[in-house]
This record gives C-alpha cells, structure tokens and sequence, in this order.
C-alpha cells in the first residue's frame, strides 16, 4: 500500500512479485515519460537521472507500467481528479491495462482533490475503502461498515 511515491512502489510490485494478495495504490507515477511531460515538477526526473539528455530506454525500464504483468492480487487505485503533481491519466493508464489483462482492479477518483484528499469525507472515503479492501481480499472477512460515499468508482 502507497501512496505518491509509496503508489509508484506500490504499482512497481504489481509487476515483480507474486506474493501479494491485494495491492492499495494512490497517485501513483507509473509512466516516467509522460509523468515528465504533465506534471508540475518538470525538474524532478531530471534530477533521478542525470545526465541530461534522458535516455527512454532508462526512463521506460523503470516505470512500472512498462513492467506490469497479470497478477492474482486484487488492486485498488484511489486518485484526487485535481492532482497536478501527479496527473490523474497517470492512475488511469494503470487501471486500463491492469483491466485489459483481466486483473481484478477498482479504482476510485475524488473530485476537487489536489495530491493528496484535503476534504475530511474524501478523507475519510480513502481510510473506509481500504480497511474494507484489505479485510476482503487479505482477511477474507466481508467488511460490516456502511458504503463508501466519498469518491467517484470505475
């Protein structure tokens, strides 16, 4: 579970390890490339790979998206619809393909939300669904708390 930089580790896992049973991503980078070009640090993956010139190969190798591969864990994407640090197609590229290979993917966007949820009942939307995520897909407990009501599902 992550979220920022802790959804980029998050989302690396998805495609080099087994062993997890579910996988809560927020606001991850998972395409370097494209996160360079949109996001509001453009100095940020300059300064993780000198020299400048980027090299592709380099910058693609390391974005998970690039690494994924079907998982049996089920996986969780929460992102703010406001987030210019790391833009929403960021989490949106993730759940498309996980989707296209058949994984087992929710994901979850909050309106008006920068980086991280600032509104308390988005706040409190991100704690409830993954203390209900985790207790279904890692506890195998059906979860008794009320519906989530603070997000918007795909």
């Amino acid at each position: 579970m992550g979220w920022s930089y802790g959804g980029f580790l998050a989302s690396w896992a998805i495609g080099h390890s087994d062993r997890m049973r579910a996988i809560s991503i927020g606001a991850p980078v998972v395409d370097l490339v494209s996160f360079h070009g949109t996001t509001d640090i453009r100095d940020f993956i300059p300064s993780y790979f000198p020299p400048t010139p980027l090299s592709l190969d380099q910058i693609r190798a390391r974005s998970p998206l690039w690494n994924l591969r079907p998982t049996n864990a089920a996986v969780l994407i929460q992102h703010g619809e406001a987030d210019d640090r790391v833009p929403l197609s960021q989490s949106t590229m993730l759940y498309r393909i996980l989707d296209e290979m058949g994984v087992n993917v929710t994901m979850v966007t909050y309106p008006r939300s920068p980086h991280a949820p600032r509104e308390p009942k988005q706040r409190m939307d991100v704690a409830r669904r993954n203390l209900e995520f985790f207790r279904r897909y890692v506890l195998n407990a059906e979860s008794p708390a009320p519906p989530s009501s603070g997000g918007r599902s795909q």
